[in-house]
């Protein structure tokens, strides 16, 4: 009998259909996966040598078809716009669920590091900033529609920077005047 290799994806799906449909289904399933799980917890905590046996046979499973699982993978990612909506919702969600705490972490990571290794990671940036931004200009030079848009957002942003120093320097002497 030859196996078929989307039968467990066919199978998953009707489930899936199921439980969107029927609530009381969909508790009962996830309820029984919930357990399973916690089964296999509870089996990779008492038993290593099964814990060592699952990792090894998921590597396997894994090399054998790792070509095609990453070839579907990209071409899902490369070609379907209602995935990539989706991919970046979810990574908005998970970043705006975990804010505070990845924040917190940052601060506590860079108040934690050494002068000196501080100061290099402020050089790496600095590198990595110059090169893509050598990159964008780059690309942006290509058209030479988007590069004057560019030259003139740039010419704009710079005499809006010598008004706010104009301004800045005549409050500074009007205080001065005053006193």
């Amino acid at each position: 009998m030859e196996k078929d290799p989307d039968l467990l994806r066919r199978a998953n799906s009707r489930r899936k259909e199921r439980a969107a449909a029927d609530p009381e289904y969909a508790a009962r399933v996830r309820e029984y996966e919930e357990k399973a799980l916690e089964r296999k917890r509870q089996k990779r905590k008492t038993d290593r040598e099964w814990a060592e046996l699952e990792r090894q046979r998921g590597r396997k499973r894994y090399s054998s078809q790792r070509e095609q699982i990453l070839e579907r993978r990209r071409l899902r990612r490369q070609l379907d716009p209602d995935y990539r909506r989706h991919r970046q919702q979810q990574e908005r969600e998970s970043y705006a669920r975990h804010r505070d705490k990845r924040l917190k972490s940052r601060k506590e990571t860079w108040a934690a590091l050494p002068g000196e290794e501080r100061a290099r990671r402020v050089e790496m940036k600095r590198n990595a900033d110059r090169i893509n931004r050598r990159r964008y200009l780059m690309e942006l030079r290509r058209d030479p529609k988007r590069y004057r848009e560019y030259l003139a957002r740039e010419r704009e942003w710079e005499r809006n920077r010598n008004l706010r120093r104009l301004f800045a320097s005549l409050d500074k002497l009007k205080e001065r005047d005053n006193e």
